[in-house]
């Protein structure tokens, strides 16, 4: 869908320009769309007009398009920051609940995936901590914080399934 956006914002953004500097391409262009949109009379003394709102039209779906790839991130960073504030404060479900929602969202995000790990061995549910962490490893074998919650987690699941 936001590449579909790209691709119309780009188009009117040109197409905008066009109108402004290329009268010769209008008139072509006119000629192609002639039976279903335009008369030359009308094209030639809106033109002007029809530029700036196709500019304008295309800088509103350019922010669309940017909109869509900026703003999540930003929303992120300050989720995981919310999850912090209630990790140390000791609101395990609440801090859970917000890395779960950020994984939801972005998947592949390890910060969040790390997170729910550290939340969910605290929280003594050493399955889902198992399989956060190796998730983790799987992509930073050398991550030493996941390496002592796998096996602290493995032990202590071992442990409660005897």
């Amino acid at each position: 869908m936001k590449y579909l956006v790209l691709l119309f914002s780009v188009c009117f953004f040109l197409l905008g320009f066009v109108y402004f500097y290329r009268p010769d391409l209008i008139l072509k262009i006119n000629a192609l769309m002639r039976k279903v949109f335009f008369d030359d009379k009308k094209v030639l003394v809106n033109r002007k007009k029809a530029g700036i709102l196709l500019i304008l039209f295309s800088l509103i779906l350019f922010y669309t398009f940017f909109s869509f790839r900026c703003a999540p991130h930003e929303n992120v960073n300050s989720e995981i920051y919310k999850f912090w504030v209630s990790y140390y404060g000791g609101n395990y479900a609440q801090a859970r609940k917000i890395s779960e929602n950020i994984i939801k969202y972005d998947p592949e995000n390890r910060t969040a995936t790390q997170q729910l790990a550290m939340v969910c061995f605290t929280l003594g549910d050493y399955k889902n901590a198992n399989i956060y962490a190796q998730r983790i490893l799987n992509e930073n074998p050398n991550n030493k914080r996941m390496r002592i919650i796998l096996e602290t987690a493995s032990k202590k699941s071992n442990k409660k399934n005897q």
